[in-house]
């Protein structure tokens, strides 16, 4: 019996075995804990997310990237492993076989695209993380993820509405890119090679920008030995986060190009040639798992938040087993924090701006105001001392601190009542400042 990709490829070598799919239970179990692996890990996320609401935008993101590889785990992995690994390959029929396909590359490409986004929402919180909060808002971020999943449902679709072949053939189901035609491959292809060069652009861009973040507050510390303890240990703290977050988007590129780079190649070898090879090919499929399989191990080892959160589901399914009840009042805690900055952060923008203002007056530093009136419209220009300005330089320096709340997304607050004019750029970035909430020390939010 020849392969279907005989059609597209005169001298091709079939891609499977003299019978396609031949049953295997072995390999059905292997498969079967890997489903299962990724199915309880996904759903530790997932309740986590919901335990940890409002969410921030790195919680969006990762909920739709844990939504989208366990539904792929639940439905189409699983159809696929039971008909042709235990009951049989024959039983596969038109229908079945489109809705495989269609919710495979739905949630596939949904899981890809939703990476490359979060890679570019961590690049462009270490790059720009004055302008992060305007750039990157929990509204765009919704729009973004509802464009992915939209996007991933039309090009699961496009071998239906005339772009290559249908997989169904000859009473097998066939999945694989070239199964469907050089077209349709190519237009997978090259999505998932663009995919993968915008990663790498977003990790060399963080792995830069930390790079630069880590020299600038070794050379500031080193100038403020006599800055005492406190001083010292924010620096630090600061460092060692923007750190953690550029070995965590290490390890992230490493394990999607670990998932990913090996399946576009076999695909795209296979349609250049015509050759493929049915063990390299189940192998290459169990790769492309990895990277959803160990993504919520990864993010308890590196995420207080989230290790909590799996802690407390633990103890909560032991305790339906005659445990004693986890302690869930930190969920709680983390809900009250956030709504206690929210109702806090006009405040305290209004009153940094009054000791800015109050510290240049005591310390000499202001040179020229305009008269009364204009003042009280807040249309101060002054130039701030040596004191003010080693502030500025501190806040901006820590400005990967304040950028996002861990535990909520917070709008900054309006102070366009102040409209104050700032004459040099470190009393521009003292102002911009002042607009952030302060991230939680911990930078559990990082990705």
């Amino acid at each position: 019996m020849s392969s279907p990709a005989s059609d597209f490829f005169p001298n091709a070598t079939p891609s499977v075995p003299t019978v396609p799919f031949q049953v295997n239970p072995i390999l059905g179990l292997i498969v079967e804990v890997v489903i299962l692996l990724l199915i309880c890990g996904h759903f530790f996320i997932i309740t986590t997310l919901g335990l940890y609401k409002p969410w921030n935008i790195a919680d969006l993101l990762l909920f739709s990237l844990s939504v989208a590889d366990a539904l792929n785990a639940a439905i189409p992995l699983q159809m696929l492993n039971v008909l042709n690994n235990f009951i049989g390959p024959e039983t596969w029929n038109e229908a079945s076989c489109a809705v495989f396909v269609i919710l495979t590359y739905t949630f596939r490409i949904a899981s890809v695209c939703t990476i490359t986004l979060i890679s570019g929402d961590r690049a462009i919180l270490l790059t720009r993380p004055l302008q992060h909060h305007v750039i990157v808002t929990i509204e765009r971020a919704r729009v973004a993820v509802i464009a992915i999943w939209l996007f991933s449902i039309f090009m699961s679709i496009l071998p239906f509405i005339g772009v290559g072949k249908t997989g169904y053939r000859k009473g097998f189901c066939f999945y694989q890119l070239y199964d469907f035609g050089v077209a349709y491959g190519y237009i997978i292809e090259s999505i998932g090679i663009m995919q993968l060069i915008l990663v790498l652009i977003c990790f060399i861009a963080i792995k830069l920008s930390s790079g630069r973040f880590v020299k600038r507050q070794s050379t500031m510390a080193a100038s403020r030995q006599t800055g005492g303890k406190n001083k010292q240990a924010r620096e630090t703290a600061g460092t060692r986060q923007v750190k953690q977050m550029s070995t965590m988007m290490a390890m992230v590129v490493l394990l999607y190009y670990i998932s990913w780079l090996p399946y576009l190649l076999i695909n795209l070898y296979g349609m250049v040639t015509g050759k493929f090879n049915h063990s390299q090919v189940v192998l290459v499929g169990l790769l492309s798992l990895v990277n959803a399989l160990i993504n919520p191990i990864l993010y308890g080892k590196m995420s207080l938040r989230y290790r909590q959160g799996y802690i407390f589901i633990f103890r909560k399914i032991l305790s339906l087993c005659g445990a004693s009840k986890p302690d869930g009042s930190f969920f709680d805690g983390t809900r009250r924090a956030a709504s206690k900055i929210a109702r806090n952060s006009t405040a305290g923008t209004s009153c940094n701006a009054r000791q800015s203002i109050d510290a240049a007056f005591q310390d000499g530093g202001f040179k020229g105001a305009k008269d009364e009136s204009s003042t009280r419209r807040a249309g101060v220009r002054f130039e701030v001392n040596n004191k003010v300005d080693n502030e500025a330089e501190e806040r901006a320096s820590n400005a990967f601190l304040l950028v996002e709340d861990s535990n909520a997304n917070l709008r900054s607050p309006d102070t366009s009542s102040l409209q104050t004019s700032l004459r040099s750029e470190d009393e521009d970035i003292k102002k911009i400042n002042g607009e952030y909430s302060p991230l939680d020390e911990s930078y559990d939010s990082v990705l």
